[in-house]
C-alpha cells in the first residue's frame, strides 16, 4: 500500500486469493491503520 500524500482515509482495491475477486477497502488511522470493506473484512496494519 502506498499513500504518498500521507492523508487518510484511502480507498484500496484488494485481491482475495480465496474468492479470486477484488474488493474495495477504506483505510483510516485508528489506533493502528485499519482497512474495512469486502464482505465485512477488517485488516489491521501494525
Amino acid at each position: 500500500m502506498n499513500n504518498s500524500s500521507g492523508q487518510f482515509p484511502s480507498i484500496l482495491q484488494v485481491y482475495s486469493p480465496v474468492t479470486h475477486q477484488f474488493y474495495a477497502m477504506a483505510c483510516a488511522m485508528e489506533q493502528v491503520l485499519t482497512c474495512r470493506g469486502g464482505n465485512n473484512a477488517v485488516v489491521y496494519v501494525y
